[in-house]
C-alpha cells in the first residue's frame, strides 16, 4: 500500500500506522535534516524476560495489559 502524506516543513508531522511491516520513504527537495520520534506496541510480554508475576484473582488485564511499548529519536540529516 501505498500513501501520500503532505509533509510540512519546520514543523512536526504526525502519521499513525496500525499494520507491519511499515517503509517509509522521504524525498526531500534539498539538504536538510529532521527529527523523527517513534514508538511502537506488541501485545505481549518481551521475548527472553521473566514473566509478570500472577495478578490476584480479583483483577483482570484489559487494552494494553501485558503489552510492551518501546520508544526512541533519531536525527536524519541529508
Amino acid at each position: 500500500m501505498k500513501a501520500a502524506l503532505d509533509v510540512k516543513p519546520g514543523r512536526w508531522n504526525r502519521f499513525h500506522w496500525e499494520a507491519a511491516p511499515l517503509t517509509l520513504r522521504l524525498r526531500p527537495a534539498g539538504p536538510g535534516a529532521m527529527d523523527v520520534r517513534w514508538s511502537t506496541m506488541t501485545h505481549a510480554w518481551p521475548a527472553g524476560t521473566a514473566p509478570l508475576p500472577p495478578r490476584p484473582e480479583t483483577e483482570m488485564g484489559f487494552g494494553d495489559s501485558d503489552g510492551t511499548v518501546v520508544t526512541g529519536t533519531r536525527r536524519l540529516s541529508w
